[in-house]
């Protein structure tokens, strides 16, 4: 009876509950997964006239301060964005800071590898609702592809090269849809090739919003033309739509002629970057080198 009233508790109410008994305590750390979180589209605030809703719709976590993790949660509401900093002295003690929320957005910053075991031991369930993720780690073996795989309705990533990803069609397959990946340092350990696009485009489909922005110019490619093309031809994509490539195996005359005879409109076309109107969204693509 006791699990059940805890878990119809506001979201807010169920730290102060935590502190009542440890008979209280113990259900609750035992059901997190059953509780009420602070969900990234309410906050919960009790006000004198009743509750106001807030938003959490990011959570940062880093590692590179002077405390062992240093959170940093954006709340959101119609009239005003706070942010609000807590610093934790010990990893252990990262989930019991974090489950009651339940952000759109998570990023991590991440140079050790104690910060990497206490991402392992959050529960799969606290990742549910994550749409947007990014991982951007040194000198640490962080696992980026379990990372994506426990966060379900997560299409944008962001992320710096991951010594535990070779292949971006690795990484892609742990997605369930896509909207948009940008790599942004340079590293040639990590490469996507014509099975990245394969993966790409039943990604880009499942997608509502479309595929708006792939970014791996910055990582070593070896995509052929008569794929891309088919990534134009079958992809789902946002109204406008960003490509960039760091190396495609044929000729820019052939990539060229194609999009001067299937372009509805040709707006841009310069050497590494063409810019054009197919199937109703405007491509914006960028190649640094073509090989044969």
């Amino acid at each position: 009876m006791m699990e059940k009233i805890l878990e119809n508790v506001d979201a807010t109410d169920i730290r102060t509950a935590q502190h009542v008994c440890v008979q209280w305590r113990n259900i609750i750390n035992r059901r997190r997964h059953a509780m009420k979180r602070v969900p990234f589209s309410q906050l919960g605030y009790r006000g004198r006239d009743g509750p106001m809703r807030y938003r959490v719709q990011e959570i940062y976590v880093s590692d590179d301060g002077d405390a062992a993790v240093t959170l940093t949660i954006t709340h959101l509401c119609p009239s005003w964005e706070g942010v609000s900093t807590v610093k934790i002295t010990d990893y252990k003690m990262l989930f019991e800071c974090i489950w009651i929320y339940s952000p759109k957005k998570l990023n991590i910053s991440a140079t050790r590898n104690e910060l990497r075991i206490a991402l392992e031991s959050i529960p799969d369930w606290w990742f549910h609702d994550i749409q947007m993720m990014g991982i951007y780690e040194s000198a640490c073996d962080l696992d980026a592809l379990a990372l994506v795989s426990r966060a379900p309705h997560c299409s944008s990533l962001r992320i710096d090269p991951c010594f535990t990803i070779d292949n971006v069609t690795s990484l892609l397959n742990c997605m369930k849809k896509i909207h948009e990946l940008k790599i942004r340092s340079c590293s040639k350990t990590i490469t996507a090739d014509d099975s990245t696009i394969d993966a790409l485009i039943p990604l880009s489909i499942a997608c509502p919003d479309g595929l708006q922005s792939f970014w791996v110019d910055s990582i070593s490619t070896e995509f052929t033309l008569p794929k891309m093309f088919e990534l134009f031809e079958k992809g789902n994509f946002s109204p406008r739509c960003s490509l960039l490539f760091e190396k495609v195996h044929g000729s820019e005359t052939a990539l060229r002629n194609w999009i001067f005879s299937h372009a509805q409109r040709v707006l841009y076309v310069s050497r590494q970057t063409y810019n054009f109107a197919y199937r109703d969204v405007e491509i914006g693509i960028s190649v640094e080198q073509f090989v044969p």
